[in-house]
């Protein structure tokens, strides 16, 4: 399942794909409908790739929709052996669900919802408010917001004695 984040690095070509590719696996990607274009464009990057490094016909698929019903008929096919996700806590659970039930249930390697909480020490703000504040402001804006360890949360602050 392509993540929506880093289209040209991370989501069709990410490194679930390449792992599996590497280990010798057939792999069916479902794209991230924020970008089918860019990830049908990585799709005939690889599809050329492994044409040219004598892979077998088929070895990789790139599977394009906007809704989640496609999700869950790829995670229920008896044919799809493991399902590695990237993306909301939802999603990554409904996939869960729907590999548990199967009647021979499948793995799902999920990345699901990775936004970090900051923590403020005592007296940190009074040391240095503007270090802090530019820090925090960093890790929102980093690669413009798509950071896995981003933080989406107002900062707390830690209780003397906590």
């Amino acid at each position: 399942f392509g993540a929506s984040n880093f289209p040209l690095a991370f989501s069709v070509a990410g490194g679930d794909s390449a792992a599996a590719l590497a280990a010798g696996c057939p792999i069916v990607v479902k794209g991230h409908p924020a970008h089918p274009g860019t990830g049908e464009w990585v799709a005939q990057a690889i599809t050329a790739a492994a044409a040219e490094t004598g892979m077998p016909d088929g070895v990789f698929s790139l599977l394009n929709g906007p809704d989640t019903k496609l999700g869950a008929a790829l995670a229920a096919d008896p044919r799809i052996r493991a399902v590695a996700f990237t993306g909301s806590r939802a999603g990554g659970l409904a996939l869960m669900h729907v590999a548990a039930t199967r009647p021979e249930p499948i793995p799902v390697f999920a990345e699901m919802s990775s936004v970090n909480p900051v923590i403020l020490m005592p007296g940190c703000s009074a040391r240095a408010p503007s270090a802090w504040r530019a820090s925090f402001a960093a890790s929102l804006t980093q690669s413009v917001g798509q950071m896995c360890t981003e933080s989406r949360d107002h900062p707390g602050v830690a209780q003397s004695g906590s």
